[in-house]
């Protein structure tokens, strides 16, 4: 599986782990996937204006910032567009998280797409029923971010971008 995705630069990198900083122990905080492909995509505008929106946190393993790019917070294929920010990969994410498997089933807490339609209606508003026990703050003032060109990353290549443990 390869990943097309916005890479965030390093200023935009360090100014958001020192504002918000990692829960979990396996940390991004290094790109916004544009889209998951099993061989070669079309290349999308690049970012013209990136901002983070909110923070999330499930409690048990995936905190993410959600983004909009280029004013929209949906990617075209309709997810939101996020940062992952930190992930426990020991946790299990409940099935409700599954947004890939036709049969749902628990897995680890690596990604964030299936807790954001969790929390996130199609109207781009927070639902009113989230679970109790996730964290959820939409930000008063959006934090512009910036950054690099276009990158596709495999999936071996993502794996290894996961810095256990990091500080800056």
């Amino acid at each position: 599986m390869s990943y097309t995705c916005y890479k965030l630069d390093t200023d935009s990198r360090k100014q958001l782990m020192q504002l918000f900083p990692p829960k979990y122990p396996a940390i991004r905080y290094d790109h916004i996937t544009i889209a998951m492909f099993d061989g070669k995509a079309q290349q999308p505008e690049p970012a013209q204006s990136v901002e983070i929106v909110g923070i999330a946190n499930d409690g048990n393993g995936i905190e993410t910032f959600i983004a909009k790019v280029n004013g929209s917070i949906r990617r075209q294929d309709g997810s939101i567009w996020h940062i992952t920010a930190s992930f426990d990969p020991e946790k299990t994410a409940p099935a409700i998280f599954d947004t890939l498997s036709a049969v749902k089933k628990p897995y680890r807490a690596v990604t964030s797409n299936g807790f954001l339609k969790q929390i996130i209606d199609e109207n781009n508003q927070l639902k009113s029923n989230i679970n109790p026990l996730w964290s959820v703050h939409l930000l008063r003032t959006p934090i512009p971010i910036k950054t690099k060109p276009l990158v596709q990353l495999n999936g071996i290549e993502l794996k290894k971008a996961t810095y256990q443990n990091q500080t800056l």
